[in-house]
């Protein structure tokens, strides 16, 4: 009987770490995207802890099946299958729901790159990344007439950026007088993903 319990203990144990790591996992875009920086840090602690966690439990629970092989039953086995399903299974995440992308912008400096998605949805995002960790992200809503891009900006707009923008020749080019007077002259921007010309 204890040891019935002890396997259901275990189960629970490993149901719950499993959940853990699956809704984590999952849900790491949207933590990146609208967390505050603490949080970030604290979702990614927190997956490599039950990563480990989750690796001592299946070893432990591998080093039961052998010591009780004698008078085994399921239940020393659903543990194992749990966390090998969560640690192999594909997961999937959260944007998946999100509108497909009608089209990106890229741009790249030689120690810092941004993609701008925009979704056919009519929102767009920023994401810029650089050295030491840097990771930012901007979001906003856009719209075209022709040529022009003009986006709403959730706060405020990227400095190179502006509001209103001019598809040219692949590029992204700032119209707004709002933009500092070098943005305006330089190809920062190109259509799809960055070319490497930096």
């Amino acid at each position: 009987m204890a040891n019935h319990l002890s396997n259901k203990s275990k189960l629970i144990r490993t149901l719950a770490l499993s959940l853990g790591f699956a809704l984590l996992v999952y849900y790491d875009g949207y933590i990146d995207r609208y967390m505050p920086w603490g949080c970030i840090v604290g979702a990614v602690i927190s997956i490599c802890l039950i990563v480990i966690m989750i690796i001592v439990g299946l070893i432990k629970q591998i080093i039961s099946i052998v010591k009780n092989r004698a008078n085994l039953n399921l239940g020393y086995f659903y543990p194992v299958a749990v966390y090998l399903i969560v640690l192999f299974a594909p997961v999937g995440e959260w944007e998946q729901g999100l509108s497909p992308v009608g089209f990106r912008a890229c741009y790249q400096g030689s120690q810092g790159q941004s993609l701008i998605s925009f979704r056919n949805d009519h929102t767009f995002e920023m994401h810029s990344t650089g050295v030491f960790f840097y990771s930012n992200w901007k979001l906003g809503a856009w719209d075209k007439n022709g040529d022009t891009l003009k986006l709403k900006w959730h706060g405020q707009p990227a400095p190179a950026l502006g509001s209103t923008l001019l598809i040219d020749s692949g590029y992204l080019k700032p119209l707004d007088k709002t933009v500092n007077e070098r943005f305006r002259h330089i190809r920062m921007f190109c259509l799809g993903y960055c070319k490497g010309d930096n």
